[in-house]
């Protein structure tokens, strides 16, 4: 068989530290489960490697996106999950990932959700239920649930992620969706929902949209940042010799900076990175030390060609 046009289904968890093992019996009968399953392929788990990796990461692989929700949206797994719950802390991501898709675009809303500490596990519940009524509208690539950080964040944020606006908008204005919120309003009134367009994220098309992550694309985006702005310095300054005001120069040097940043240079890391960047892969410190000290080189390198040319422009 081909695996070519292989869907994978990507889940993560962040399980409370005492339930660990009690999470581990539960993934293998998951796992068992999906044995017996019609477009199951087979099954990665990363288990949990303090300091490096706190989530419990499964890929599931499955002949077709149709094998995929399937599974995502039968009986089986929702009596399964419902089973889970009590071992999760409510940090976890669902995403259907279509291998021969790498350059999809996507939209994504951010809902945020006041819950009262004393309904929080009803919550919990009350979003694993969520994920399989949305995957049966078109177009629905994953769902990211986080909970209230204490200092910065009061409330649940819920990151759902459609391929383009116009399926994500036929999903909110649902009479599923509607329905659901019903439910929600038993125990917590305020929900919220804004659409993000913005952020370094859909230059990262990736499968797993996971916050570790961040650390190696900002990496990345500083890399070619830095040099882009540096030269545009040296067009600043005849422009504003010619008349034009700083803060006019200032705004079109911006805008050509982030033209190239957006269609050509970070695209154009992406690629040359992907080693690094892909998350479909078990993450390894020496991978993620690698990729850091060759950037690292790198921004020596660019420093020093820089000092070079501010010395003979």
């Amino acid at each position: 068989m081909s695996t070519n046009n292989r869907v994978m289904l990507v889940t993560q968890n962040r399980v409370k530290p005492d339930k660990n093992h009690l999470f581990d019996e539960w993934q293998k009968k998951i796992t068992l489960a999906l044995t017996t399953f019609t477009g199951y392929i087979s099954c990665e788990i990363q288990k949990p490697n303090p300091p490096l990796t706190l989530d419990w990461v499964a890929i599931c692989y499955f002949t077709t996106l149709e094998a995929a929700k399937s599974w995502l949206q039968s009986s089986q797994r929702q009596a399964l999950i419902k089973e889970s719950a009590p071992y999760l802390l409510g940090i976890n991501n669902l995403y259907l990932v279509e291998e021969n898709k790498h350059d999809q675009v996507s939209v994504t809303a951010s809902i945020t959700t006041k819950v009262p500490s004393a309904v929080e596990q009803k919550f919990i519940e009350w979003q694993a239920s969520v994920a399989p009524i949305e995957s049966k509208f078109p177009g629905f690539i994953g769902c990211k649930l986080e909970r209230p950080r204490q200092g910065s964040n009061d409330d649940w944020i819920t990151l759902l992620t459609f391929d383009n606006d116009k399926n994500l908008e036929k999903w909110l204005a649902s009479p599923e969706r509607k329905n659901m919120l019903e439910e929600l309003k038993k125990f917590t009134p305020e929900s919220h929902v804004e659409k993000l367009y913005v952020g370094f994220d859909f230059w990262f098309k990736k499968n797993d949209p996971n916050s570790s992550q961040v650390w190696k694309e900002n990496m990345l985006v500083l890399l070619t940042l830095y040099p882009i702005v540096f030269l545009f310095s040296f067009i600043q300054n005849p422009i504003m010799k010619a008349g034009v005001p700083f803060w006019l120069a200032l705004f079109f040097g911006n805008a050509a900076s982030t033209i190239l940043l957006g269609s050509l240079t970070v695209p154009w890391l992406i690629g040359r990175f992907n080693w690094w960047l892909d998350t479909t892969k078990p993450r390894t410190f020496f991978r993620d030390t690698m990729g850091a000290c060759v950037v690292i080189g790198l921004y020596f390198l660019s420093l020093t060609m820089c000092w070079l040319l501010s010395r003979f422009l």
